[in-house]
């Protein structure tokens, strides 16, 4: 496990102010979390995974840092999408027959 500090341009970005806004992704996780970074499947585990493996890296405040919030919202928007997708193919499914 890693146990160096962060530092302020990670938890800003690299554009500082904008990082609410567009610095962190779901696509910047591997860079971000480094070897803490945990297989992220769509679902309810997932999103453990990812909000455990954010407060082991940025500590027990980590949903005050910028940009933090954005990317959960992000990954639920994702499980939310492929669950309606999955859903989508049920129908089809059971039409077909």
């Amino acid at each position: 496990m890693s146990s160096r500090k962060v530092s302020l341009s990670e938890i800003m970005g690299k554009s500082g102010a904008s990082a609410a806004s567009s610095g962190l992704t779901l696509d910047k996780l591997p860079e971000l979390l480094g070897e803490l970074m945990p297989e992220l499947p769509r679902n309810a585990v997932g999103r453990h995974r990812l909000v455990r493996s954010l407060q082991q890296r940025f500590g027990s405040n980590f949903r005050t840092l910028p940009g933090v919030p954005d990317l959960i919202k992000q990954f639920d928007k994702e499980i939310a999408f492929e669950q309606k997708v999955e859903h989508v193919k049920q129908i089809r499914m059971k039409e077909s027959k």
